[in-house]
């Protein structure tokens, strides 16, 4: 699916650092029942920007047809 087409493009974009998948876990309060749960964003990409300078960001892949 969608997540494998981004990790090709990951392994082969040159200005791509790293990236590591389900890497990240985000506390925070279901609002509905009031637990603490964890938000896990499908990827954490660090790439190098036009400037040179490194970046990273957080990619949530959604496929809603």
């Amino acid at each position: 699916g969608w997540e494998l087409t981004v990790m090709r493009f990951c392994d082969n974009h040159p200005s791509i650092i790293g990236w590591a998948s389900e890497s990240l876990r985000i506390p925070y309060i279901n609002p509905f029942t009031g637990k603490q749960t964890f938000y896990v964003p499908d990827f954490v990409i660090m790439y190098q920007n036009p400037q040179g300078q490194k970046t990273t960001e957080v990619i949530e892949i959604n496929d809603s047809n």
